[in-house]
């Protein structure tokens, strides 16, 4: 397994959580990402443009993990 380099800058800014973002998860080649935060929603992401696709809410507590 390869390890790809750290970025040395912010590439894009992906707004529209209510407060704190707890974790992020890529698909395998990262055109998408799922994000889960304190607001109890997970979204789904175009990182490279950083458009909100879609929008999960219903859950009970903060998301503290995402798993795909």
């Amino acid at each position: 397994m390869s390890t790809l380099p750290l970025p040395s800058k912010c590439i894009q800014t992906l707004t529209g959580h209510i407060g704190p973002i707890h974790t992020v998860c890529y698909n395998t080649n990262g055109t998408y990402c799922l994000t889960g935060g304190q607001d109890k929603s997970i979204r789904l992401w175009n990182p490279s443009n950083g458009l909100c696709i879609k929008t999960y809410t219903g859950h009970g507590w903060e998301v503290l993990g995402i798993q795909v």
